[in-house]
């Protein structure tokens, strides 16, 4: 039997868990890039940031891409997603 036939009826284990964290970097790629070709609820991104870690071999390596932002932009948009993030975890808001 072909390793695509073994999994063809596998489902992916973020999508049973519901954990981002059994994800790999370019099924997060895939969706995103569906999700904004497609739009979801009426959002459409005309700007994004995109940050990378590795942290293999017991390192941190990091990086980054940018599509249509200043720094300023991106420096602001990780503030406003980190304390959204802790409102969220306070059970303050949803997220």
């Amino acid at each position: 039997m072909s390793d695509e036939k073994d999994t063809a009826n596998v489902i992916s284990m973020a999508k049973h868990t519901n954990s981002a964290k059994h994800t790999s970097v370019v099924e997060m790629l895939k969706q995103a890039i569906d999700d904004i070709e497609k739009g979801v609820d009426g959002y459409h991104p005309n700007k994004a940031v995109l940050l990378l870690l590795d942290d293999k071999d017991g390192g941190y390596v990091d990086g980054f891409y940018n599509a249509g932002m200043r720094t300023s932009e991106m420096v602001g948009l990780t503030k406003i997603m980190s304390d959204r993030f802790s409102l969220s975890m306070a059970g303050l808001i949803e997220f």
